[in-house]
């Protein structure tokens, strides 16, 4: 806690925050968070939260902290905290959530399959999907509304089998699901690890595979059960975390 205390002082009195990004001499795939205000403000939440620091909140819940689970962005995990916590700030923190979580319930009212993707399909949709679903299974936990429950599962069913394609996006889970992820170990092993969710549909076709074969698919369609498309069929551990919380809090 002292160590945390301290890290506390440092940022606080900081008035621009340059965020993450790559060294020069780092040429692989930049996870590049040009935001840090999320941050910043988690770490506020927390302090006060675990040691009562009496942190004005207010001075750092900006515009720039949005409502959301990524690898980026983050605000979303420090609301639920501080909504669950009920101490001073939770009110502003609660009406943004719910703001973000109304908005996403309209998005899947239009939607055929109840998802909240707005007929947009960007790389590593199925994490969108994924988070979607754990924010209204928060909100479920915050307000005790089931409607928020089967919105939450909604969300899982479509990435386990209920989307245009009939597609189980985790691997090693239904009749039709990903056989050749973008993931070395299983390359190199010559057999798919289970319980893998792949990135799923990217409208854009970002890698020369799914340009070549899904060039006359529709947004929804566009999925290459392939190796080399990294586009569409990588893993990583930020899109399977969400995929464990819906599971998981799925369970009676």
């Amino acid at each position: 806690m002292e160590a945390a205390k301290k890290a506390w002082d440092y940022l606080k009195d900081k008035d621009k925050y340059s965020g993450f990004y790559n060294p020069k001499d780092i040429v692989t795939g930049e996870y590049r968070d040009g935001i840090a205000e999320d941050e910043v403000y988690w770490a506020a939440v927390e302090l006060n939260i675990a040691a009562d620091m009496k942190i004005d909140l207010s001075k750092y819940l900006t515009d720039r902290v949005s409502v959301n689970l990524g690898w980026a962005d983050i605000g979303g995990y420090a609301m639920y905290d501080l909504i669950e916590a009920d101490i001073k700030g939770s009110d502003v923190a609660k009406e943004k959530f719910f703001t973000q979580i109304d908005l996403l319930k309209d998005k899947a009212s239009k939607d055929m399959y109840n998802i909240t993707l707005d007929g947009k399909y960007p790389w590593g949709s199925n994490m969108s999907v994924a988070n979607a679903g754990m924010l209204f299974r928060m909100a479920a936990r915050i307000t005790g509304d089931k409607e928020y429950d089967v919105l939450a599962k909604e969300q899982l069913d479509y990435l386990l089998g209920a989307n245009v394609m009939s597609y189980s996006f985790v691997t090693g889970y239904g009749e039709l699901s990903p056989k050749h992820p973008h993931h070395r170990p299983s390359q190199v092993a010559g057999k798919t690890i289970p319980g893998m969710l792949v990135g799923g549909p990217n409208d854009a076709k970002e890698d020369p595979y799914a340009k070549a074969v899904l060039y006359t698919e529709q947004e929804a369609r566009c999925y290459a059960d392939s190796d080399q498309s990294f586009s569409t069929n990588e893993i990583t551990v930020y899109w399977n975390s969400p995929l464990i919380y819906l599971l998981a809090s799925s369970m009676k």
